[in-house]
């Protein structure tokens, strides 16, 4: 982008940002949140693990952020903490993206720059995320995810370094991406099976390239596929899969994941922020090939096996959970999968660029000379569409601030049931919940797992809760 450009783009993005770090300030914990601060304030950590590992997942890794997280500190000193994770995960995300800008361009692209692309990459993807609520803004859910996203680019961007450097590296970069392998993998299962195929790939293409067998990826493959199996292995699978008796159904898997790839892909592809975010990338590309052999070679990829790449990892993170489950699940594993897909998107845009494109003959694109409209778009695109449209409602509207009175009201009402001994509370449900935020509300029921989980964590054993919306 143009310096003048990008001098009056920028503050518009800040705007933007800025719109997502103060939403944070209005987040609550739900659901799973509340259960596992009650077992991380009731069981010693080991045994607890042990116990997770056995009785419900593999993951190593972030099973030990969840059960030591900011509501172990009690309500008064944890919400705040709570709040903040939301703002060091996209501000983590934000330099690992300029991390690997920097890194693929090999310092051809200048630190304003790098931070300007990073600060546009992380934007898109908040805009277009399925549900930013359990991609970023609930604890459980983020640090599951979104954390191992994060960590993702730093990786990725250490391979960069190592691929192209000419001799052997030293020993401090394999260590340190040899534990981001480790604790991304014991993140989750999506992860899991990224980062096998993320080094099974370039093994392969450097092999294919050099006729040689890389030893550093193939020792990381190979940790990759250790660390897999200890997640993949672990009891707890089978215990939590018991409770999808539609699970393991082949053509249902292979259908159904090819339905919802496709529902993705088109919604991804065709929100408004990413299309025209690409349609911008096209001379930006053509710049970075002029002085990046990595750009003007595409990557070593031709179109069809461009196209592979973007669309194999997204239909596998489809599938996967039709396997598993019997159903598409949670949309945090969604949200996971945009985040691999945005920078293969981009990858595929150039090679399809070197290879048709320029081929073509198209040397010029008629696009290229509207690009300060097309920089408006985009800007409002941001500011007004999907995700952020949401939050500059919820703030128009006052949703947001009416919201925590409503939660806050809640927790001192608790409180007092508590204190005075009381068997049963009726609250109401909320009213005008944000379009920004989707939580998953407790129930009339107080037998729910939800409602229970309020009452052990607010220290009132035998209260029964029940929320129901007002008459």
């Amino acid at each position: 982008m143009d310096p003048g450009l990008q001098r009056w783009f920028l503050p518009l993005l800040l705007l933007v940002l800025a719109l997502y770090v103060l939403l944070a300030r209005f987040v609550h914990p739900y659901a799973d949140d509340w259960s596992y601060a009650v077992a991380g304030m009731r069981t010693e950590l080991l045994p607890r693990l042990w116990d997770e590992y056995h009785l419900w997942n593999g993951r190593y890794f972030s099973n030990v952020l969840v059960l030591r997280g900011p509501l172990v500190l009690g309500l008064e000193h944890g919400l705040t903490i709570y709040r903040f994770v939301p703002v060091a995960l996209i501000l983590l995300t934000w330099a690992g993206a300029y991390v690997l800008i920097r890194t693929i361009t090999a310092g051809i692209v200048d630190r304003s720059r790098a931070l300007f692309g990073a600060l546009v990459f992380v934007l898109v993807f908040l805009n277009v995320m399925p549900d930013i609520s359990e991609g970023i803004y609930w604890y459980t859910g983020s640090v599951t995810y979104q954390l191992a996203n994060a960590l993702s680019l730093f990786l990725v961007a250490g391979w960069a370094v190592v691929l192209r450097s000419p001799g052997k590296p030293g020993t401090s970069l394999p260590i340190a991406m040899a534990l981001l392998v480790v604790v991304i993998v014991g993140c989750n299962e999506l992860h899991m099976v990224f980062m096998v195929l993320l080094h099974a790939a370039l093994l392969a293409f450097r092999y294919r390239s050099s006729g040689r067998v890389h030893p550093a990826l193939a020792a990381m493959l190979v940790l990759s596929l250790a660390c897999a199996a200890i997640v993949y292995f672990a009891p707890g699978n089978e215990m939590r899969g018991g409770q999808f008796p539609q699970r393991q159904h082949f053509f249902h898997s292979l259908w159904w994941g090819a339905l919802q790839t496709g529902r993705f892909l088109l919604a991804w592809i065709f929100s408004p922020a990413l299309l025209i975010m690409s349609i911008l990338y096209i001379p930006v590309g053509r710049w970075l090939a002029q002085r990046v052999p990595l750009f003007d070679n595409a990557f070593g990829l031709k179109p069809l096996m461009a196209a592979a790449v973007v669309v194999v990892p997204v239909y596998l993170a489809m599938a996967l959970p039709y396997w598993s489950t019997g159903i598409l699940g949670q949309h945090r594993t969604v949200n996971a999968t945009l985040f691999f897909f945005l920078p293969t998107w981009f990858m595929m845009l150039t090679v399809i660029d070197v290879n048709v494109l320029r081929k073509g003959g198209f040397r010029s694109l008629p696009f290229e000379r509207n690009r300060t409209m097309l920089s408006i778009l985009l800007a409002l695109a941001l500011l007004f569409t999907r995700n952020t449209g949401a939050i500059v409602s919820d703030f128009w509207n006052q949703r947001l601030s009416s919201y925590d009175a409503q939660l806050e009201w809640r927790y001192r009402i608790l409180v007092w049931t508590q204190r005075t001994g009381t068997d049963r509370v009726t609250l109401p449900a909320l009213k005008d919940p944000p379009r920004s935020l989707h939580i998953l509300e407790a129930t009339a029921d107080p037998t729910h797992w939800i409602n229970r989980s309020m009452a052990y964590y607010f220290g009132a054993d035998t209260l029964d809760i029940a929320v129901v919306p007002d008459p």
